[in-house]
């Protein structure tokens, strides 16, 4: 598990949440496109799962470019 890119930004319905039951955005920097290409060939990944939410067209196509 390695941190993404926050493409799709986070809900402002979840700001309304206590910090131990929400999002909170990393403060790390976020990788490139192509430092994620990087990482994706050398775990040896075969399989890449896109688990995002409704509304994160951006990031998913990103990370199939990524997986392709």
């Amino acid at each position: 598990m390695q941190t993404g890119r926050v493409l799709a930004g986070v809900a402002d319905h979840m700001k309304d949440h206590p910090e131990a039951r929400t999002f909170l955005p990393s403060d790390a920097r976020e990788p490139s496109q192509q430092e994620i290409v990087l990482t994706l060939q050398r775990s040896g990944a075969e399989v890449l799962l896109n688990y995002l939410p409704v509304g994160s067209k951006r990031a998913a196509r990103m990370y199939a470019e990524c997986a392709l």
